[in-house]
């Protein structure tokens, strides 16, 4: 029952995620290059959109 621009959107937030945990060597900036987002900040934005916090945030707290 969703787009498929909204389901695209989800799965690169599940796939940042991912990489935001697991490649702890990856930039922000590089991981919105490798999700396709030219711009960082677009990224930042709909990663802190769907998850209710930055993505550096989320990449300091899944270390804990």
């Amino acid at each position: 029952g969703t787009s498929p621009i909204h389901d695209l959107k989800e799965a690169k937030i599940r796939h940042a995620m991912m990489l935001l945990t697991t490649q702890q060597e990856l930039s922000i900036s590089e991981i919105a290059q490798k999700l396709g987002y030219e711009n960082e900040y677009h990224f930042i934005r709909m990663f802190k959109s769907a998850c209710g916090m930055p993505p550096g945030a989320y990449r300091k707290q899944s270390k804990i």
